[in-house]
This record gives C-alpha cells, sequence and structure tokens, in this order.
C-alpha cells in the first residue's frame, strides 16, 4: 500500500498539470519511435564481465561470468553488451482529463551482460543469454504538451519495487537455433524463448529478436509484451488518476562486442 500511495502522489502531479493547463492537444505529443538495431558502436571494447563480488560493479556482476566459451569462427564464441546500447519500455496510459490515449516511454543506457553463440557449418546456435537492466535508471522520454513527463518516474521505480529488485534480467539456459542471415550484414529476425525476471518473479516469456553484422560487432534488437500483474506489479485502475495498459512492451537495443 505505501507503494501504491507513492505512485499515486508522483502521477497525480502529471494530472494536476493537466487540469491547471486546462485543455492539452494530444495531438501535439510525439510518438517515440521504438528501438531498432542500433548502428556500430567505435567507442572501443568493453572489459570482461567481472566476477561477481563486493568490489565489482552491481550492475556488471548481476549476470555473473559467461560459461566458457572461446571464440571460433564467424560469430562463435561470447560476446559482451558494450556502449551504444539502450533498454526501456512502453506502456499506455490514458489521463483522466485527456480522452486520448498516450504511449508513456522510458529508456535507460545502463545495461549489462553477454551471450554466447556455437557455429557449427550453416548451423548457429545461441548457446546461453543474459542481459541484466538497471531500472532505477529509467527515466521516460516521451512527451506531452503542457506536462512534464519524468515526473513519473520516481513512481515508476516504486511501482517496480527497485530499492528491493533492482535489475531485470532476461536469461537464456537452452541452446536456441538461429537463422543464419542473423549471422550476416543482412540479418535477420527470430523468436527466442527465455525467462524474464522482474521484482524478483521469474516467467518464461518469448521475445522477437533481430540481428545482424557490423563493424566486427553483433547488433540486434528485441521486444517482447508482458503482463505486468504476472510480476507482481500493480499498475493504476479506472478509479485513480491515470489509468495504466497492464500489457507493457519492453525493448532492447544491444550493441555487442568481443570481451
Amino acid at each position: 500500500m505505501r507503494e501504491r500511495h507513492r505512485l499515486l502522489v508522483g502521477l497525480a502531479a502529471l494530472a494536476l498539470a493537466t487540469a491547471v493547463a486546462g485543455v492539452v492537444v494530444i495531438a501535439g505529443s510525439r510518438t517515440t519511435a521504438r528501438l531498432g538495431i542500433p548502428a556500430a558502436h567505435s567507442g572501443g571494447t568493453t572489459p570482461a564481465t567481472p566476477t561477481p563480488g563486493p568490489a565489482a560493479d552491481p550492475l556488471a556482476a548481476a549476470c555473473g561470468r559467461p560459461p566458457a566459451d572461446a571464440t571460433g569462427p564467424g560469430i562463435s564464441g561470447t560476446w559482451s553488451v558494450g556502449p551504444g546500447s539502450e533498454a526501456g519500455f512502453r506502456a499506455r496510459e490514458k489521463f483522466a482529463q485527456i480522452a486520448t490515449p498516450h504511449e508513456a516511454v522510458a529508456r535507460t543506457d545502463r545495461l549489462a551482460g553477454w551471450i554466447t553463440v556455437r557455429v557449427d557449418g550453416p548451423a548457429i546456435e545461441l548457446t546461453g543469454a543474459c542481459i541484466a537492466v538497471e531500472l532505477g535508471s529509467l527515466h521516460s522520454v516521451d512527451t506531452v504538451p503542457g506536462l512534464n513527463t519524468r515526473d513519473r518516474d520516481s513512481a515508476a521505480r516504486d511501482l517496480l519495487n527497485v530499492a528491493d529488485h533492482p535489475f531485470a534480467r532476461f536469461a537464456v539456459a537452452t541452446p536456441a537455433s538461429l537463422p543464419a542471415a542473423l549471422a550476416s550484414e543482412a540479418g535477420g529476425a527470430t523468436a527466442l524463448a527465455g525467462a524474464l525476471e522482474i521484482n524478483g518473479v521469474s516467467r518464461a516469456v518469448t521475445a522477437t529478436l533481430q540481428a545482424r553484422t557490423g563493424g566486427g560487432q553483433v547488433l540486434a534488437a528485441g521486444s517482447a509484451t508482458v503482463l505486468v500483474e504476472d510480476y507482481g506489479v500493480e499498475v493504476p485502475k479506472a478509479a485513480d488518476f491515470i489509468v495504466v495498459d497492464s500489457h507493457v512492451t519492453l525493448e532492447l537495443a544491444l550493441v555487442l562486442q568481443r570481451p
């Protein structure tokens, strides 16, 4: 109840700002583009994921070390999340004073993790993966005329219970076959099954993955839509200042580099 109260206080600032402003022309708001495959990044390689421990960055240690997997032909081997990567979410919300729904979008570049790939002739297999996102660093990037959408950010942190569970993790433990096109500059798309952990709750989820190679890197984008109540997250409902759709889309844009 304490978290819900703080959430409503934060979100009420948006609704009250609308009431003071009078009429907000929702057509003036800008739709934030979905995260897609990023461009190759020239910021250098990322250091190997450190062994989890007191001195390690908690985010870098959230996925631990990848399994030992020597670099092989093509993209075979271990790849680490590097600079230029982003993660975020988008959720449809409706203010009490506005008839048209709006899409809330938040982003962060605070993510870490790795994937391991095995190549055997034309066959490509994702042998494991773990991507961690620091939820407390998410910040709103959508716009609504007359409102400061970042007023929702502290409320969202309470909603996600980041004090106790600071990271979301997507992990793949069972080897999965990948289309050969994903290992080329042309790229390709596939569905990838894994486990998503939010708020200390892990659920099976299937993500849509697009990937290609470029500049000595693996460039990928993924998304999955989840029901947040499945993770013990309660969003504002009809009786509140603002109504949020329980179906939230999570997005990743990854620049993967050799450790």
